[in-house]
């Protein structure tokens, strides 16, 4: 949501103007991926040339990002009462692959729906096992 890749003053302005009118939101959403993945690529290769651990960036899931060029996927979950009932299913969608998952965010939002949306211990769960924890790596040379 910074300047530049949405218009609007604010981040509340930016996702005002992306989401407010249904029509052509589609569009909208569809083209934040189209503007922010070359800005990822050239971050990615940046951070890559300076740090020797896993890379990944914290999306919402419209966003639309380049996920091969990550080692990680990170999403904002919100599990609110508008998607109470396919939030488990989402999330075991976006697990089912092969690249690790992380979600930074999983709260209820405004609304609160009981049950946890993830594992006991706050952690995806691939088969019935936690997925292991990400360790921080030393830079190269450090």
């Amino acid at each position: 949501m910074n300047r530049g890749l949405l218009e609007g003053g604010s981040a509340e302005e930016r996702v005002g103007l992306l989401l407010a009118d249904p029509v052509g939101r589609r569009e909208r959403l569809a083209a934040v991926g189209v503007r922010l993945n070359p800005f990822l690529r050239e971050a990615v290769a940046a951070v890559r040339a300076r740090f020797g651990g896993r890379v990944t960036y914290a999306a919402v899931q419209f966003e639309g990002v380049d996920w091969d060029l990550f080692d990680v996927m990170t999403f904002e979950l919100i599990r609110s009462a508008e998607v109470a009932d396919v939030f488990r299913e989402g999330v075991r969608a976006l697990t089912a692959g092969d690249k690790p998952v992380a979600v930074t965010v999983r709260g209820p939002g405004r609304h609160h729906v009981p049950g946890p949306a993830l594992g006991a211990e706050g952690r995806v769960r691939r088969g019935g096992r936690p997925l292991p924890r990400l360790t921080r790596s030393a830079a190269p040379g450090a």
